[in-house]
């Protein structure tokens, strides 16, 4: 659910922000706001902080707006504990509820159960490196359940695919970058692969507590954008 609120919340925003057009930015705020709320009731962490990079990022890739951005930006920072529901900053400051201790970094850290299974699914990850490094235990060789698309690539698929997955964000980020160089004219491919790009920055840090790239809810919509604005 995360994965696919964050895709449509940057591409609403994006085309709210970027295109002049009334009657789209009416349409998009009128989307965009459930759209907002839901992600925040998801209480999902890793969807929170996938949306902060994709924000920030958007701040920077914005052609229009920035001021508009800034601001709710540095408004949702200082009163969040006036403005964001209770069951959200409840949430926040049970990330460190001292439940059990894990250690991070050579530092033990006490911290919520959810949190410490997603250092546990590290300490498995590199368990199963170390006897097959290269090239993993095959698609489906992990566990069920690991709730980080980095640990799975490893897993399944090895350093080699690691890399190979990487590969492709990076050359996303290219076909997102020379799109918007090339299309700052035409407020509508502009602003969809402004929110695309948004979308995977935060998907980049959405990895981290979900497996977000083998979604297909997710992945299906991502993909046929992308297919849209590189034809």
């Amino acid at each position: 659910m995360g994965g696919y609120l964050l895709l449509n919340i940057f591409l609403l925003l994006s085309i709210f922000l970027n295109i002049d057009n009334i009657r789209l930015k009416i349409i998009s705020l009128i989307f965009l706001i459930p759209e907002f709320f839901a992600l925040l009731y998801t209480l999902s962490r890793g969807s929170w902080f996938g949306f902060v990079l994709g924000y920030i990022v958007l701040f920077f890739l914005t052609k229009k707006n920035k001021a508009i951005v800034l601001f709710f930006g540095l408004f949702a920072i200082v009163f969040y504990s006036v403005i964001f529901p209770a069951s959200v900053i409840e949430r926040i400051n049970y990330t460190f509820s001292p439940q059990t201790e894990r250690k991070i970094l050579g530092k033990s850290i006490r911290i919520d159960e959810s949190f410490a299974a997603r250092i546990d699914s590290w300490d498995y990850t590199f368990k199963i490196l170390n006897k097959t490094p290269i090239f993993g235990r095959g698609a489906g060789g992990a566990r069920a359940v690991i709730d980080n698309q980095y640990a799975r690539i490893l897993v399944e698929i090895g350093v080699v695919g690691f890399f190979a997955f990487f590969i492709l964000i990076f050359k996303l980020f290219s076909v997102y970058f020379s799109i918007l160089n090339n299309f700052k004219e035409n407020d509508f491919i502009f602003s969809i692969s402004c929110g695309l790009t948004c979308t995977l920055f935060a998907f980049l840090g959405h990895f981290l507590s979900s497996e977000t790239f083998i979604i297909i809810r997710v992945m299906e919509p991502f993909w046929f954008l992308n297919g849209l604005i590189v034809k």
